[in-house]
């Protein structure tokens, strides 16, 4: 990695972000150049595990606060969606689509409701399946710039002339993972991370070719210095929606919608994934995900008690069989 200190400026949320540092003695993966992948806050500083664990207190919200926030992403939203509206335009009349800058596609209106979404209306293929949001770093994935063993893919990604790699280590099961909920489930991936690096990474990631939209970092909410994913804005019913994802801070305003997974960095023997998946299918057919969301923990504590209840008995009869 170079020394020069690469600039990124705001993208949406209404949040600054702080120019990326210098990253050649950085030992912390949140800091420098990491801040176009790692969970971090909106000043590109890493969550710490006791501000995660403060935002499990997410009933004190203030409620002014939260509608502050999310005034300010449908301003951005509205702004996004005015601006696509004039690319499409001026792409029709003038046939330049090369010469001018890419489309912002995360915004949509809806005629029924007269609002602005993040998701398309669903299409048949997803009509009338829950919505799945899934994170991606920590989560399905993780990445550093700092080369890893055996990685499973590496991404050249370009901050001001400068090309990185970016080293990613898939959470092992995610592509089974993928694969059995994307015949049940509407898979949207919302990432706090950019889209230069986010996007690539998709492309390989999404062997099945079951993710039906992707969500980055200029469509996150900034509240109280993080970036929240807001469900409300996806343009989906609320109870059928469900978000995955490591980080407390991305479901602070919809806790009873989210399944918090631990934390990927490199466990090669991190069962996550199964579990989910299981967990999933089995809740597919509720009516209100809601009110069944909170029982995943539970579900996980019977499936390692189940899991060590096997392994003795097959330690046992093994044990028989050498007597």
């Amino acid at each position: 990695m170079g020394s020069v200190a690469p600039t990124e400026q705001t993208m949406g949320g209404g949040c600054d972000y702080r120019a990326l540092e210098d990253t050649e003695d950085r030992e912390d993966e949140g800091q420098g150049n990491a801040s176009f992948i790692t969970q971090t806050d909106a000043n590109g500083m890493p969550l710490s595990s006791a501000a995660n664990s403060l935002l499990h207190e997410t009933r004190r919200i203030d409620d002014a606060a939260l509608l502050r926030s999310r005034e300010r992403q449908l301003m951005n939203m509205r702004s996004r969606y005015h601006s696509g509206l004039c690319y499409r335009l001026t792409s029709l009349c003038l046939n330049i689509c090369c010469c001018i800058a890419e489309e912002d596609t995360s915004t949509y209106y809806n005629p029924v409701t007269g609002e602005l979404t993040l998701l398309p209306p669903q299409d048949p293929d997803t009509s009338g399946k829950k919505c799945l949001v899934l994170d991606l770093d920590e989560t399905l994935v993780h990445s550093s710039f700092k080369p890893v063993p055996n990685p499973d893919y590496i991404i050249p990604v370009t901050i001001e002339g400068t090309t990185h790699r970016v080293y990613v280590v898939k959470r092992p099961g995610v592509d089974l993972f993928l694969e059995r909920l994307g015949e049940l489930y509407e898979i949207v991936v919302f990432t706090a991370s950019l889209s230069k690096y986010a996007d690539p990474l998709l492309d390989m990631l999404d062997v099945s070719h079951v993710i039906k939209a992707r969500l980055f970092r200029d469509s996150c909410s900034c509240f109280q210095g993080n970036y929240v994913k807001d469900l409300a804005l996806l343009g989906r019913e609320l109870k059928d929606v469900i978000i995955v994802d490591n980080s407390p801070a991305s479901y602070l305003f919809h806790p009873e919608n989210a399944i918090g997974v631990s934390t990927f960095i490199d466990d090669t023997e991190d069962r996550e994934q199964f579990y989910c998946a299981s967990f999933l299918e089995s809740i597919v057919d509720v009516d209100d995900v809601r009110k069944t969301l909170h029982t995943y923990p539970d579900f996980i504590a019977q499936q390692i008690k189940l899991k060590n209840s096997n392994t003795k008995t097959n330690n046992d009869a093994q044990d028989e069989s050498n007597v």
